[in-house]
């Protein structure tokens, strides 16, 4: 067992900050377009636009409410507003991702990949859905693609270190992992990912001093706690194993 750092929604501002996630135009700017061009606009280019609005407005409402259900829906609308929508697809793979309804999550995510191709975040949520189905070879593929395009890609380094750790290869998942805290060092999930790499490998000095960088950046992370209690545990400290597990 080993407690790997490799949710993407494990951390979720920090993620959000470093990637390039393409968020829906805002109404606003929607609202003063129109006023600019409606003179302009036939009666069928008025129709698709409001469409349009419309669809960007219910993609925002779909952002800001925790009902996954309603999040479906309203998602769903707004793909029939606007079948074009990349940023639709990529929601709504994301709320059938949740439910763990890979199937549909993937479907959704192929479309939006299909109408922006360029998207590094969509690869890496394609990338994830195979991996959680057990397609690891898949994964793996699609994983080393955006690496390619983009060797400080967060997604792309935690779970390209989470797949080679899962297949024991700990020389080749060390080095995604030490790209991740090279990267982004005030993340206290690469650390935690690396210290985990470490504690496998038997190399507890490393995995101490790793982990401890996680806890100081986030004291009260659980997922940090836990991988120390494994480091305890390890080493045949009862009373060390059962403190961390209990903070975790």
């Amino acid at each position: 067992m080993g407690y790997q750092h490799e949710k993407e929604e494990d951390n979720k501002q920090y993620i959000q900050r470093k990637s390039r996630i393409k968020f829906p135009i805002a109404t606003d700017y929607l609202e003063l377009f129109e006023e600019l061009t409606n003179s302009q606009l036939s009666v069928k280019e008025k129709q698709i636009f409001n469409n349009i609005k419309k669809s960007e407005f219910l993609i925002e409402s779909a952002q800001n409410i925790s009902d996954n259900n309603q999040k479906i829906k309203l998602l769903s609308e707004a793909i029939n507003l606007n079948p074009i929508s990349d940023v639709a697809y990529s929601h709504l793979a994301n709320s059938y991702f949740i439910y763990k309804n890979y199937i549909d999550a993937l479907d959704n995510i192929n479309k939006a990949i299909e109408l922006n191709p360029e998207s590094n975040d969509y690869l890496c949520r394609k990338g994830s859905i195979y991996k959680e189905m057990g397609n690891a070879k898949d994964a793996e593929s699609i994983f080393k693609e955006v690496f390619e395009r983009d060797n400080k890609n967060i997604y792309a380094l935690m779970w390209l270190g989470s797949i080679y750790c899962d297949k024991k290869n700990y020389e080749k998942a060390l080095d995604y992992y030490l790209k991740e805290v090279k990267f982004y060092p005030d993340y206290s999930g690469g650390y935690n990912n690396v210290a985990n790499v470490y504690r496998l490998q038997k190399n507890y000095e490393k995995a101490f001093e790793n982990i401890y960088k996680a806890l100081e950046l986030s004291p009260w992370y659980p997922i940090s706690n836990l991988t120390l209690a494994e480091i305890y545990a390890q080493l045949g400290n009862d009373n060390e194993f059962y403190k961390n597990f209990e903070l975790a």
